[in-house]
């Protein structure tokens, strides 16, 4: 069986706020406060407390949102 990282071409499926925030250029701040508002989709991987990850594709669709 192969190991699989679950990484598309282009990078990670999903990003962590502080990776998001990288990509973006938006602060943590601002990216938290999109997902708060619902603007910007997130999950919680099962069985964690922490660690609200964002999806590339829900990230670059945002920010294209952002920018009009």
């Amino acid at each position: 069986m192969q190991n699989s990282n679950f990484a598309a071409p282009d990078g990670p499926l999903t990003l962590s706020i502080s990776e998001a925030s990288a990509i973006s250029g938006f602060s943590q701040k601002v990216i938290r406060t999109a997902i708060r508002r619902a603007e910007l989709p997130s999950l919680m991987p099962h069985g964690y407390v922490r660690g609200r990850r964002v999806r590339r594709t829900d990230l670059f669709k945002w920010m294209k949102e952002m920018v009009g």
